[in-house]
């Protein structure tokens, strides 16, 4: 009897570029005859290409399934990070999609190779220079492994850094003043209610009223709700304006009136890069004054400018350099322009500052 059902255990990673797509185009040709297959990958790409429908285990145990006509690439990785937060979502597809992108061209200089030796002879000058180029792909490929493992440990590292922060900030603020307030409430109840009471009641107020403020700042710091509601016209001068109430600094805030929405993507990513630059600013810069502007060029694409006047930066600006030093404000930048397709643009003042030049191009190629 035919066979009605075939398991693949994830080999496809271990077969050469060539050999995976031709096991796919039979898998294919499988699920035409009304085989059933199951398939067990991390690759998305080959998984979106055959599958009907994609199911996402952790730890043995089913975490979702989903149909893979009504589903995305994202939602599969937030499943598998366990988070919808793009800031940490993106870098994680990013990953994947380098990553097989690179194993490809590896497998297609490896067969560039195997030919060149077959005609070594002939052919000798032009095989070494292939290899020479074949050694300096292997060598990019083993530094993109190194940056994708980096890239994964700090993912890991900030994403419980935040949770440890909001659990501290939670224990050691709100829920200590809520039990405070609860104290004072039980010890009110046992003398009993009268009008000298009220003060203390007054006092239970303001605190529980500061309380909820805290809780909303929180909320805010995690996922800004005007960058939703608004967008970035809103967002950002919310952003400035709880930032320089926190760190002194005089600031200049000029957006262009007719900078108009974004896509949601665009958006967050350019809020956490402002974000991760005033953050730098605060830490590093040694300022007195901050400048930020936002306009749309005659192209549509969006221009960031964040100038400060602190002390400036050792010129030209080494982003391997810095992230040896665990400076990652700038290389987290980096990362998110790359992604947007955009251009970072770093460099000193003569009389001393720093200015971060960000453009990112229009995601409407109508425009």
């Amino acid at each position: 009897f035919p066979a009605k059902l075939l398991l693949i255990d994830d080999i496809l990673g271990s077969l050469i570029y060539e050999r995976q797509e031709l096991l796919l185009e039979y898998l294919k040709k499988c699920k035409n005859k009304d085989m059933s297959i199951i398939i067990i990958s991390d690759d998305l790409k080959h998984l979106f290409t055959i599958s009907d429908r994609i199911l996402v285990l952790y730890q043995g145990k089913q975490l979702a399934t989903r149909t893979t006509s009504e589903t995305t690439p994202r939602e599969i990785v937030e499943l598998i990070v366990g988070t919808n937060l793009k800031a940490q979502v993106t870098p994680v597809i990013w990953a994947f999609e380098n990553y097989h992108a690179a194993q490809k061209q590896t497998e297609e200089l490896k067969q560039t190779q195997k030919v060149l030796r077959q005609s070594l002879r002939e052919q000798d000058s032009l095989n070494r220079q292939l290899f020479e180029r074949l050694r300096n792909q292997v060598d990019a490929l083993d530094q993109l492994n190194l940056a994708l493992q980096d890239a994964n440990r700090r993912l890991v590292t900030e994403r419980e850094a935040e949770r440890k922060s909001l659990a501290r900030e939670l224990h050691d603020q709100v829920i200590q003043d809520l039990l405070s307030y609860t104290y004072q409430l039980e010890e009110i109840e046992t003398r009993g209610f009268s009008d000298t009471n009220e003060n203390e009641m007054q006092e239970i107020r303001d605190g529980l009223r500061n309380v909820v403020s805290t809780l909303r700042q929180t909320c805010s710091d995690l996922r800004p709700p005007t960058l939703d509601s608004h967008g970035l016209s809103a967002a950002i001068p919310s952003l400035v304006h709880q930032w320089s109430k926190i760190s002194g600094l005089k600031f200049s805030l000029d957006i262009d009136p007719e900078l108009g929405r974004l896509p949601e993507t665009i958006e967050l990513s350019v809020f956490r890069i402002i974000q991760e630059g005033l953050s730098n600013v605060r830490k590093h810069a040694q300022a007195t004054s901050v400048n930020l502007t936002l306009r749309r060029r005659s192209n549509a694409s969006l221009l960031v400018t964040l100038t400060d006047d602190g002390k400036g930066m050792i010129a030209p600006v080494n982003l391997a350099v810095l992230q040896e030093e665990k400076h990652f404000g700038l290389v987290d930048i980096s990362e998110r322009v790359s992604l947007l397709g955009g251009a970072l643009q770093v460099t000193s003042k003569p009389r001393g500052g720093t200015e971060i030049k960000i453009e990112i191009p229009s995601p409407y190629p109508t425009l």
